[in-house]
């Protein structure tokens, strides 16, 4: 009988998504001596890299600081048509 396990993990994004589930800890110090393929698949993925903190997304940070900006111009824009 053929193991469907390799066949499963050779299918892009699969692993990932279910490495992306396990605790942060987990796939910290465990998963990545489970086997090559588990380490290859956490040190190259942008996704698995940012849920650790070992890369930062440079673009939801200057969407969210984008926003902040927007609100406090609304805000201020609020206060100063309440004032005058």
């Amino acid at each position: 009988m053929v193991n469907p396990l390799p066949n499963i993990f050779s299918i892009p994004g699969l692993l990932e998504h279910i490495l992306f589930q396990l605790p942060m800890y987990d796939l910290l110090v465990h998963t990545q001596r489970v086997c090559q393929l588990f380490r290859t698949t956490i040190v190259s993925s942008p996704r698995l890299q940012e849920a650790l903190f070992f890369r930062s997304n440079l673009h939801k940070c200057a969407e969210l600081y984008s926003h902040k900006e927007t609100l406090t111009a609304r805000a201020m824009l609020g206060v100063r048509g309440g004032i005058g």
